[in-house]
C-alpha cells in the first residue's frame, strides 16, 4: 500500500512539473488572440465618436496594460533559472528584472483597473450637461497619476527590499517577481477584490440614476451622456460579474497555496505552488480574452464595424442574429428620444 502511495504521489509530482512547464505556453496561446482583438478594438475605437474620448482612451490603454501581464508572465516562465543569476548572467538577468519590474505594475494597474474606470463613468455622469463637447480631460489625469503611482509603488517595494536584505538572487526575485512575494500577492489579490466592490457600488448607482434621469434631460447633450451611461453600464456588467468570479477564483487558489506552505506540505520553489501560480495566470488570460471579445461583440458601433470588416475579408454577407439583444433595445430607445427632444428645440 505504501509503495502504491509513493508511485502515484511521484506519478502526481510528474503531470504537475509537465503542467509548469507548459502552462507558460497555454497563457501565450490565449494572449496573443486577446492582444490582436485589442489592436483591432484600438484602431476602430479611435476612429469612433460614438463615445466619449475619455472613456475610448481608458478602455483601449487599459486592455492593452491587462494583456500584457499575462503576455510578460509568459517570456517570464519561460526563461530558463539558470539566467538569473547576476554573478554568472549579468545581462540576462538585468533583462529579465526589467520585464518583471515591468510586470509588476501591469499586474498593479490589472488590480485598480476597475477603480479608473469607475471614476471616468461617474465623473463623465456628473459632468452630463458638459461632458460631451467638453474637453475636460481630468479622467485622464486622473490615470495617468494613478500610473505613476503604481510605478512609485513598485520602485518603493524593490527598493526596501534592496536595501534592507542581502543583495542575493533570492532577494532580487522576491523584489521583482510577484509570485515570489507572497505578502505583495495576497495585497493583490486583495486589492482586486476592493476594485470589484468599487465597480459594483459605482455602476449600479450610476444604472440607477441614469434610469430616473432618462426622460428628464434638459438639453440634447445631457440626453446623449444619459444613453451613452446606459448602454455602457449594460455592456460593463456581465464584465464586472466575470471580473469577481475570476478575482474569487484567484483568491481561493491563493488561500489554498498559502495553506499548504503553512503546514508544510510544499514550500514556494515547489511546481506545485507554481502550477497553482500559473493557474490563477491563466484564469486572468481567460478573462482578458473574455472580456475583449464580449466589449467588441456588444458595443453596437464595434460590433456594426466588425462585421463589415468580415464581409469585406470574406465577402460574404453575415446574417444579425433575430433576437434584440438589450443593448439593441436601448440604442433604438435612444435614438427614439433623441429625435423626439431634437424635433421639440426646432
Amino acid at each position: 500500500m505504501s509503495a502504491y502511495i509513493c508511485q502515484m504521489y511521484l506519478l502526481v509530482e510528474r503531470y504537475v512539473e509537465t503542467f509548469v512547464e507548459i502552462s507558460p505556453y497555454i497563457e501565450l496561446l490565449i494572449c496573443i488572440p486577446c492582444i490582436v482583438i485589442n489592436i483591432y478594438c484600438a484602431i476602430r475605437f479611435a476612429n469612433l465618436q460614438t463615445f466619449n474620448n475619455n472613456f475610448r482612451i481608458i478602455m483601449i490603454v487599459t486592455n492593452f496594460i491587462c494583456a500584457g501581464v499575462s503576455l510578460l508572465h509568459g517570456f517570464m516562465s519561460i526563461v530558463p533559472r539558470q539566467y538569473l543569476s547576476l554573478e554568472n548572467e549579468y545581462y540576462k538577468a538585468v533583462a529579465f528584472y526589467t520585464v518583471a519590474y515591468i510586470h509588476h505594475w501591469c499586474v498593479l494597474m490589472l488590480d485598480i483597473k476597475f477603480f479608473i474606470l469607475g471614476f471616468e463613468r461617474w465623473f463623465g455622469f456628473r459632468s452630463r450637461a458638459t461632458y460631451e463637447h467638453s474637453e475636460d480631460n481630468t479622467s485622464i489625469k486622473i490615470y495617468c497619476s494613478l500610473a505613476v503611482l503604481a510605478f512609485c509603488a513598485v520602485t518603493t517595494k524593490v527598493y526596501l527590499y534592496l536595501t534592507f536584505n542581502d543583495k542575493s538572487n533570492e532577494t532580487f526575485r522576491r523584489a521583482f517577481v510577484v509570485e515570489d512575494d507572497l505578502s505583495a500577492m495576497l495585497a493583490s489579490h486583495l486589492l482586486a477584490l476592493f476594485g470589484w466592490i468599487y465597480a459594483f457600488v459605482i455602476f449600479r448607482r450610476l444604472m440607477r440614476q441614469a434610469e430616473a434621469f432618462r426622460f428628464s434631460s434638459q438639453s440634447l447633450s445631457e440626453s446623449y451622456v444619459i444613453k451613452e451611461t446606459i448602454r455602457i453600464n449594460t455592456v460593463i456588467g456581465p464584465i464586472v460579474r466575470a471580473y469577481l468570479v475570476m478575482a474569487i477564483a484567484c483568491t481561493m487558489t491563493l488561500a489554498f497555496n498559502i495553506y499548504c506552505m503553512q503546514y508544510g506540505y510544499w514550500e514556494m520553489r515547489s511546481a506545485y505552488y507554481q502550477s497553482l501560480t500559473n493557474v490563477e495566470y491563466i484564469m486572468i488570460n481567460t478573462y482578458n480574452f473574455y472580456a475583449s471579445s464580449y466589449t467588441i461583440w456588444y458595443l453596437r458601433p464595434l460590433r456594426k464595424i466588425f462585421l463589415n470588416d468580415l464581409r469585406t475579408v470574406f465577402k460574404c454577407s453575415i446574417q444579425m442574429e433575430n433576437g434584440v439583444s438589450p443593448v439593441d433595445r436601448l440604442e433604438d430607445a435612444a435614438t427614439v428620444h433623441f429625435d423626439h427632444l431634437h424635433s421639440q428645440w426646432q
